[in-house]
């Protein structure tokens, strides 16, 4: 009778258990009831312990079945909050475990002296953790009290946030071409990032920071290589300051001003973690001279002249927005070891077309000592020259097709003044001549028109034509006179009314050159 009783009691203690409690506390303990179970069971016990780097570790775990380890915030009550968990949920398979650690998800917020529970689940097979509070797959483990009812395997403790600390030492140094400072060591309590910033009055200026920010984890750090940034200008013997901040756990680096992230760590004197440290530097001489030019033959360029200290490449580089393309090689690499070079002829790779004219650059290379060029490839091998600010060694200059000069024969009359007669050496079709300005575009435009247009009928054999008025035109000035087929409605339309398709395109010869003639003023008998 006695044990029926007992039987009931906890059918009804089962009924009306919908609360949930657990313990608050590691030092709390529960006695389950005495019947065994068969359901998956375990335990463990959560040690105080500052969080550092978002690990939670976990000691003496022991698992009747895998299963998980979640960590969630406390709700308010000195229990689990299961609406969310805040660790990437940790599988584990059935077994003893000393020590067990669980990730905390990035950029949760915490605060010193809050709660935070570790709870153990089931799983139910497919190892993927689906529990969200409220469905009955991956259940929290726990089990029957006749005192507390349903008693979650969790436990609780109070988040610690240590306060980070740290150290860094750095010596005066020659910066090199890649603009690499050595830091000699850093000591860091916590994850965060190692910044360089120019003096004033004594001081880091935090506002203008000069390196590309180095994330690192809690550790101790040796000989520990930042990066200044590019086109950035320094100065011979300059000093610099070298500050430790935090990170927020985004591992990106964000700190503006004081209301910022990611600020200065403070040593316990409440002063910036910070080392001053003065660069200089004795940079190897390049000189690099380069001119406008024709493509020779076997597509060629000339570089006027080099000067180099040490081994390295002449390469010859695309154009983009009056930039050089680093990674935009057009020509085959040219090896040049170290002393003075006139006149020296690069190749233009084949692919690389030059429809009138385009503007290139040249640019000097580095060469890691084994007479191959490998850049671009990762780390940087054979990388490009830069001087003290950053900037690469590398000079623009317009490179043109070499045309025919047999399509026009040209001469100055008297009379009316600036008046150009034109004899056409080839059978025309009706068209229109035009002499622009060369600009280092490939396309034609009306800003650099400065002669005509003239419509010719077919078959006509010459012309003239009159300079725009206003035009400056210097005597050594390299000018085209191009033709342009017309499409037949008397209107002069050369210029693009898409990416490709001109209306009245230049005109080709029965050998398929386009009929384009460059002259200089000094050239034409007056």
């Amino acid at each position: 009778m006695w044990f029926s009783k007992k039987i009931m009691l906890l059918l009804l203690m089962i009924t009306l258990v919908a609360g949930f409690t657990a313990c608050s506390n590691d030092d709390d303990e529960f006695n389950p009831i005495d019947e065994p179970t068969e359901e998956p069971t375990g335990s463990f016990t959560l040690p105080d312990q500052p969080l550092v780097e978002g690990m939670v570790v976990i000691e003496d775990l022991v698992m009747s079945n895998d299963g998980w380890i979640v960590v969630r915030k406390d709700n308010g009550t000195e229990a689990p909050d299961f609406a969310e968990t805040i660790s990437y949920p940790e599988y584990v398979e059935a077994g003893t475990y000393q020590e067990y650690s669980i990730q905390l998800k990035e950029n949760i917020d915490l605060y010193q002296g809050e709660r935070l529970w570790v709870n153990l689940h089931s799983d139910n097979g497919d190892e993927q953790f689906t529990y969200d509070g409220t469905n009955d797959v991956d259940v929290p483990l726990g089990y029957w009290d006749l005192n507390w009812g349903y008693v979650y395997l969790a436990h609780s403790f109070i988040v610690n946030l240590q306060i980070p600390t740290g150290s860094i030492t750095a010596e005066d140094q020659v910066l090199d071409q890649d603009r690499n400072l050595i830091i000699s060591s850093v000591n860091n309590s916590h994850p965060g990032w190692i910044v360089v910033y120019p003096d004033h009055d004594g001081q880091p200026y935090l506002n203008e920071p000069i390196s590309i920010p180095r994330y690192i984890v809690s550790d101790t750090h040796s000989d520990l290589q930042i990066e200044l940034e590019d086109n950035i200008e320094i100065d011979n013997n300059q000093l610099l300051w070298v500050v430790l901040h935090t990170d927020d756990g985004d591992h990106i680096f964000e700190f503006i001003d004081d209301n910022s992230s990611d600020q200065p760590v403070l040593n316990s004197n409440n002063e910036k973690v910070q080392v001053s440290l003065i660069i200089s530097f004795n940079w190897t001489t390049l000189n690099l001279t380069v001119s406008d030019q024709t493509i020779g033959e076997a597509n060629s360029i000339v570089i006027s002249s080099v000067e180099m200290e040490m081994d390295g490449w002449l390469v010859l580089l695309a154009d983009a927005n009056e930039e050089p393309i680093l990674t935009g090689i057009i020509s085959q690499p040219k090896f040049l070891e170290a002393g003075t070079y006139q006149n020296i002829e690069v190749v233009l790779k084949d692919y690389f077309e030059v429809f009138i004219y385009k503007k290139i650059w040249a640019a000097l290379y580095s060469d890691d000592g084994n007479k191959i060029f490998e850049y671009p490839v990762p780390g940087e091998i054979d990388a490009p020259f830069r001087d003290h600010n950053g900037t690469p060694i590398a000079k623009s200059f317009v490179i043109y097709k070499n045309f025919s000069n047999e399509y026009f024969s040209l001469s100055t009359v008297s009379e009316p003044e600036s008046t150009i007669s034109v004899t056409l050496q080839f059978d025309n079709v009706p068209g229109w001549i035009g002499v622009y300005r060369r600009d280092g575009s490939e396309v034609f435009s009306e800003n650099n028109l400065i002669a005509g247009p003239e419509f010719v009928e077919a078959n006509t054999t010459s012309t003239f034509f009159n300079f725009i008025s206003g035009e400056d035109i210097l005597p050594e000035e390299i000018l085209w006179i191009v033709f342009f087929n017309d499409d037949g409605n008397g209107v002069f339309n050369p210029y693009f009314t898409d990416m490709w398709t001109p209306i009245d395109p230049i005109a080709t010869d029965e050998t398929g050159k386009i009929i384009i003639q460059e002259f200089q003023l000094e050239n034409i008998t007056f």
